[in-house]
């Protein structure tokens, strides 16, 4: 073969190799389209069941939003409830908060006035420490003086003992001075009573000086005035008789005029506000003379009754 043949039989081979690839083509152009037909009748029953499901799960989104919705309610109203009692619990925190403060400061004034009261308290302690020690020493001296007095034994008591021993003599002292005053109140009693007898007495014995001169005269001493006689005479007559006319008085009596004269006088000072304790010895004594003095007056009313 030529190669003019060669090129021919070349271009017939390339011929037919384009004819068999167009057929190729076309045949496979046919079995794409009917595989894209499967395709697509697959990928709508595919589409449809996958819409078919979204619709399902849109409807579940829905039930589940619109349940979302319901639990949202709730939850804001939870939350707007919540929130209210939290701001009242706030506010009730805030007064609670305040009450504290005020109450704080309420204790803080407190405790400066207790520490002030304290303070006063321990300065009040120290004065009274100080008039208990006084008052123990003032007991010991007071002790002691009231053994000095007794001519006792000085005893190591304690400080109360020696207070109920002082309250003890005190009582007794006391009591001792109680029946002093009660007596010297009757001895006044006495004096007084002394006294207006003895006025009395008095005036008896003038009417009786006076019946005396009156009736008989006896001497130139009854008629004489006091002044002008001796004093031995003056004396004598001073023991005159003192006679009573009255049927009260029942006797006679006679007295010494200057020791009428003598205890008047002292019974005028004692009359007088003194310390009638430190003079109960002479008040004793005056009573003896006095007692002494009326049984003279007896006698001598006696001895006048008997010459008359």
């Amino acid at each position: 073969m030529t190669s003019k043949d060669i090129e021919e039989a070349e271009q017939m081979r390339c011929a037919l190799s384009a004819i068999a690839d167009e057929v190729q083509k076309f045949q496979n152009e046919s079995l794409s389209s009917n595989e894209a037909n499967d395709k697509i009748l697959h990928n709508e029953k595919m589409f449809n069941a996958a819409l078919v499901q979204c619709k399902s799960t849109l409807k579940l989104k829905q039930e589940q939003i619109r349940f979302l919705r319901q639990h949202l309610k709730t939850a804001c109203v939870y939350a707007k409830t919540l929130s209210v009692a939290k701001e009242r619990e706030t506010a009730s925190l805030n007064n609670q908060l305040n009450n504290t403060r005020s109450e704080y400061w309420d204790l803080v004034k407190q405790e400066k006035d207790k520490n002030k009261l304290i303070h006063d308290l321990q300065a009040e302690n120290e004065t009274i420490r100080d008039n208990l020690r006084y008052l123990n020493n003032f007991i010991r001296l007071g002790y002691r003086g009231l053994q000095n007095i007794a001519k006792d034994k000085l005893e190591d008591f304690s400080t109360l003992k020696q207070l109920q021993k002082i309250i003890f003599f005190c009582g007794q002292y006391y009591a001792d001075y109680c029946n002093e005053t009660e007596k010297c109140r009757q001895l006044e009693q006495k004096n007084r009573f002394l006294n207006s007898k003895l006025r009395i007495l008095e005036s008896h014995l003038e009417i009786a000086m006076n019946n005396q001169r009156n009736s008989n005269g006896n001497g130139k001493c009854m008629d004489m005035p006091m002044k002008q006689l001796p004093i031995s005479k003056r004396h004598c007559c001073n023991s005159v008789c003192a006679v009573s006319s009255e049927s009260q008085i029942g006797h006679r009596c006679c007295i010494n005029m200057r020791e009428i004269q003598l205890n008047r006088q002292i019974l005028v000072n004692n009359n007088k506000k003194i310390d009638l304790t430190s003079h109960l010895g002479t008040v004793k004594k005056l009573l003896h003379d006095q007692d002494t003095l009326l049984k003279d007056l007896k006698s001598l009313s006696n001895q006048i009754n008997v010459e008359l």
